[in-house]
């Protein structure tokens, strides 16, 4: 895992023109961009890469969709609300998870929950009960 802003900033692909990028390239770049934001404690620039992965999540997939619909959703309060250690973490675990080409199923969306959301927000509800 790299450590520093700079580090997630130089990754090859960020050099290149998005339209000729891979969707999944874009994710990544996404992620990297939030995660600058919360290393640099960058409320605007975090924010606004969480509010692009919110907009590009794909409902039609129910099994993972609403999970990182709320993880995504907790990160930017947090960040609106100037802490960045919990969102960093849940980013830097699905950077990651992406990168490596790991599915993205409901165990580790309850692991990355678990971890993240406070416990009286646990276990936590399908969007289709709201």
């Amino acid at each position: 895992m790299r450590g520093t802003a700079e580090s997630y900033m130089e990754a090859p692909y960020l050099t290149t023109q998005p339209w000729g990028m891979t969707p999944r390239q874009v994710l990544l770049q996404l992620y990297d961009f939030a995660i600058d934001g919360c290393v640099a404690r960058d409320m605007r620039r975090a924010g606004a890469a969480l509010e692009e992965l919110i907009a590009a999540l794909d409902f039609s997939h129910e099994a993972t969709a609403p999970g990182l619909y709320r993880l995504y959703e907790h990160a930017l309060r947090e960040v609106r609300a100037e802490r960045y250690k919990v969102p960093l973490g849940i980013l830097r675990e699905l950077r990651d998870a992406t990168a490596l080409r790991t599915l993205l199923t409901p165990p580790l969306l309850a692991k990355l929950a678990s971890r993240a959301l406070p416990q009286d927000r646990l276990p936590l509800p399908s969007l289709k009960d709201q």
